[in-house]
């Protein structure tokens, strides 16, 4: 299968867990961004 393959190949859990939470923060940074836009236009 290929998800075997993808999980050799894959950083070590320790990188890929910090790496996973930091898209978190900037996913949710740029969340923020976009409802601060909405707001200032609404506003």
């Amino acid at each position: 299968p290929v998800g075997d393959g993808g999980v050799q190949t894959a950083p070590p859990l320790s990188q890929w867990s910090s790496l996973q939470a930091h898209f978190r923060n900037v996913h949710r940074l740029q969340e923020h961004r976009l409802q601060n836009r909405q707001r200032a236009q609404t506003v």
